[in-house]
């Protein structure tokens, strides 16, 4: 049997084989990555944010502010309703960076659950109100719309977008005396969500009237 092969270099002294971990060689690559992401960062004055590849007129709504592992946001395409930006994130632990990550800035919304009047008809038009499953006496106005993601009509509380300059009560104040025709002064907050947790769409708030 041959004896095992030795390396050695030119001054004839053996040397040891080079090993590099993969998972090293990652880290490694990550860490360069994310310098040259703040690079650019730095070149950029407002962060990142630089002007969209397309655009069919500037983006109104709110825009998430930057997280510290939001190395990039290079924004792709935006309107006056969002803005499509890809984002490079670092992953938690070091694991590595994702740049590549879309994210949507959409504007805040308001979802409006209005108590019927006593008097209300059961049906009128486009506004109808609807019976509680809580109480057998409380009832709640409602619409029937037609939306461009649905094939057709649907029922649906008042909701719309926040405008620039309001909070979430005054947009319910708003949108149920443009869709009711009512006007409503008492609210109450039931809580808000972010549309998608990964992806952004901003958030929702529910109130009630």
């Amino acid at each position: 049997m041959a004896p095992p092969a030795i390396n050695r270099n030119r001054a004839g002294t053996p040397t040891k084989p080079f090993v590099l971990k993969l998972s090293a060689l990652i880290a490694s690559l990550a860490v360069l990555r994310a310098a040259s992401l703040a690079r650019r960062r730095a070149r950029t004055p407002d962060g990142g944010r630089g002007a969209c590849v397309v655009s069919y007129g500037g983006y109104e709504g709110s825009v998430r502010p930057r997280r510290p592992d939001t190395l990039d946001d290079a924004c792709l395409v935006e309107s006056p309703w969002m803005r499509v930006a890809r984002h490079a994130v670092r992953l938690p632990g070091g694991k590595g960076v994702v740049d590549d990550w879309l994210w949507i800035d959409y504007h805040d919304r308001i979802n409006a659950l209005v108590e019927a009047p006593q008097d209300a008809p059961a049906d009128e038009g486009e506004a109808r109100a609807s019976p509680s499953s809580r109480t057998s006496g409380e009832r709640f106005l409602i619409l029937s719309q037609e939306k461009y993601a649905l094939d057709g009509p649907s029922l649906a509380v008042v909701g719309g977008i926040v405008e620039p300059g309001e909070d979430a009560t005054d947009a319910a104040r708003r949108e149920v005396r443009e869709e009711l025709s009512v006007s409503c002064e008492d609210w109450k907050a039931m809580g808000k969500f972010r549309t998608d947790v990964t992806r952004g769409m901003g958030w929702v708030g529910y109130l009630e009237s």
